[in-house]
């Protein structure tokens, strides 16, 4: 009985630093927002934003025409959030000092720990912080009972919701602000709305995660309501002018026709992915990229190469433990190439070759190994929506340096990692 007694006496501390916990991730999501430029709200809005202290403002959003103005704090939120964690691991007292995590996440947790130290090690500091943040929210999350993970991973659903929600009806907005609310090829080609998270792309793949989470998850909103957001969704994912969309909606889509299909013979499913897989190649055939490019911005894909090419070029001459966290981009500025060649600095548009160039062999085994084992916990517990998730975000990390977006990836790192887990660790 006492110990009974004791265990519920702690349920509404345990409450609040699992409330906590997640406000440090809602912090990091909505840290960053787009608002058109001359928009007579956005002007306002803008005007206040800019005012506050640690907001900083990008007023070349667009490189073609200044069609977005981005304010983002994430100065300001990556440390109040990394210290909030802090103040949960201290609070989870002696569960913080014996965390039990299963392989998948213990190979994240080596990664990120090898990565943060290159990091420090070369003075990338803000690189160190967002890194310490992954390990420090996979600690957080590992640092509670089985009860309040539960809880935890009920309240990253909603917010992941909500936070899609706000997404796509703010991307739909700048869309309609900037382009007159005229929907063509032209327009979408030119317009490239970004939602909360200061990148088109980003917002694409958070619509794709939303529309997962209304089809696989276990949430209170009902059929109507659901279609109605899905559809949303994928009018964000549309005007954000990202090919990726395309991409990941289609693996969504042919994990739900092969998920809700149990009561079809195996022949008909070994048919219907066939299907799904001939849909795919045309989809990344050259006849599917121009369909796509008339109706998406064509971004310069020999910059993209190149790119691969100069970071595969440079783990070559540091395999084991590669040119250090950041270092990519220092190389590749550090080239002087034309503004207008897409090597002015940036990652190589790809998290694997990334991984690989500024970590080395050293970094990026623990990482590959932490996805596979993933995404082999996922099948095994069979949980449609882990499985969903991580395969979108291993798709994502062939086209972009995902792994560096902190509003995304810390949010997303834990969910999935709610979604898996449990006391079956």
């Amino acid at each position: 009985m006492k110990t009974r007694t004791s265990s519920v006496s702690y349920v509404p501390n345990a409450d609040l630093t699992g409330l906590v916990f997640c406000f440090s991730l809602i912090i990091l999501l909505f840290s960053s927002i787009s608002l058109p430029a001359g928009s007579p709200i956005g002007s306002v809005v803008g005007e206040v934003l800019g005012s506050l202290p640690g907001v900083a403002v990008v007023a070349n959003v667009d490189s073609f025409s200044l069609t977005q103005v981005r304010y983002s704090d994430l100065n300001v939120a990556i440390p109040v959030a990394f210290l909030l964690m802090v103040v949960v691991l201290v609070r989870n007292g002696k569960r913080t000092l014996s965390l039990r995590m299963n392989i998948a996440y213990a190979f994240l947790l080596v990664f990120a720990l090898i990565a943060r130290t290159s990091a420090l090690f070369y003075k990338e500091y803000v690189e160190a912080l967002k890194l310490a943040v992954y390990v420090v929210g996979i600690a957080c999350f590992f640092s509670f009972e089985d009860e309040e993970r539960k809880g935890i991973a009920r309240k990253l659903l909603s917010i992941c919701l909500v936070a899609g929600i706000v997404n796509a009806g703010i991307t739909i907005w700048q869309y309609g602000s900037m382009a007159s609310w005229e929907f063509s090829p032209s327009t979408i080609r030119l317009y490239r709305p970004d939602g909360i998270f200061g990148d088109s792309i980003i917002s694409a793949l958070f619509s794709n995660v939303t529309i997962a989470v209304l089809a696989l998850g276990a949430t209170r909103l009902k059929a109507p309501v659901r279609i109605i957001v899905i559809l949303l969704c994928m009018v964000a994912g549309v005007v954000t002018g990202a090919r990726t969309f395309y991409y990941l909606l289609v693996i969504v889509g042919a994990y739900l026709m092969l998920a809700k299909t149990r009561d079809v013979s195996l022949e008909k499913k070994a048919l219907l992915l066939c299907l799904m897989i001939a849909v795919v190649a045309v989809v990344a055939s050259p006849l599917g990229q121009s369909m796509i490019d008339s109706l998406t911005f064509q971004d310069t894909v020999s910059s993209r190469d190149i790119k691969r090419q100069l970071a595969i070029e440079q783990f070559g001459n540091s395999p084991v433990f590669g040119i250090g966290t950041g270092q990519y981009a220092i190389y590749e500025a550090s080239l002087g190439m034309p503004a207008n060649s897409g090597l002015h600095g940036t990652n190589p548009h790809n998290v694997y070759v990334q991984v690989l160039c500024e970590n080395g062999l050293v970094g990026f085994i623990p990482f590959v190994l932490g996805l596979i084992c993933s995404l082999w916990l996922a099948f095994k517990r069979k949980n449609a929506l882990a499985v969903v998730l991580l395969v979108i975000y291993t798709a994502i990390g062939w086209s972009l340096g995902i792994l560096y977006s902190i509003a995304f990836t810390s949010f997303f790192v834990v969910f999935v990692c709610s979604l898996l887990g449990t006391s079956e660790d």
